[in-house]
Formats: C-alpha cells, structure tokens, sequence
C-alpha cells in the first residue's frame, strides 16, 4: 500500500511534469542577448550599429534572408589592441552569426582612426573574413558577397 509521502511525491511528480515547458527565447531576443556578450567581452566597445546590408549598396548576392550587418566601433588608442587579435574577431563573428539569423555579416573598425576595418561574413555557408579589394578610382561601386573595400 502506498503511504501518504510516496502519495504526495508522485503528485508532485507528476505536477512537475505537467508544467509546460518555458516558451523559446525569440531570435531577436536571442541576438540581442549575443551583441550584449559580444561587447562585454571587451571594454574597448564605443558603440555598436545594426542596420541593414542594402543601405550600404555596395554588395551584390548577399545571403538569402541574412539582410542585416552589425558593425563594432572601437575607441581608438586601445581598440587598435582589439583589432590586431583576429582570433577574437573571428570568433565573435562567428558567434554572432550563428545566433543571429538575420545577420550576414560583422565589421570592426576603430573610431576615429585611418585604420583599415575588418569584416567577416558568411559566405557559402561559412563564416569567414571577407578579401579584400583595393578601394580607388578603379573599384566597381557594387562588389560581390566575400569581398569588401580595404583602405
């Protein structure tokens, strides 16, 4: 015979599992919560722009339903330090783009500076830095996916 405590263990067993299981976190909230990690991971964060690859016009074939970039400005002086570690570029970037899904891509530069930027973007289903093209008169006002404008 079941006593009283096993009696009220299963009940709240089974009222446990009976709580439904707390709703997803959307993909908005999800990449707002990665861009917050992002720029906590370094002091060195001025300000940081999320806005859509077509107000740029300068890139042809960006992925399919991945319209919008994030672009890191860094303070200058320290963020230079930033910018020299591509392993944390990389990483970040990838991490970025795995959790936001409307991103294609991710820039850094630093603020204030003639410091090339550096961007990453997933190309082919990969996230990877962007080549270069050589900024200029001869430059093409619209490049193709995977490239971007060094200076």
């Amino acid at each position: 015979m079941l006593n009283i405590k096993m009696l009220l263990t299963l009940v709240s067993i089974s009222l446990f599992l009976s709580i439904p299981p707390k709703v997803a976190q959307s993909q908005d909230e999800i990449c707002k919560g990665a861009i917050k990690v992002a720029t906590s991971r370094s002091k060195h964060v001025y300000y940081v722009r999320y806005f859509r690859l077509s107000d740029l016009r300068k890139y042809r074939n960006i992925p399919p339903g991945r319209p919008f970039m994030i672009s890191f400005i860094l303070r200058a002086g320290d963020g230079s330090s930033v910018m020299r570690s591509s392993s944390l570029l990389e990483e970040t970037a990838k991490d970025l783009i795995r959790r936001c899904g409307s991103v294609s891509l991710i820039n850094y530069q630093v603020s204030g500076t003639s410091d090339g930027a550096v961007s990453y973007g997933l190309v082919e289903g990969t996230t990877r830095k962007l080549q270069c093209i050589e900024a200029g008169r001869n430059a093409p006002d619209v490049i193709p996916w995977g490239y971007d404008f060094c200076f």
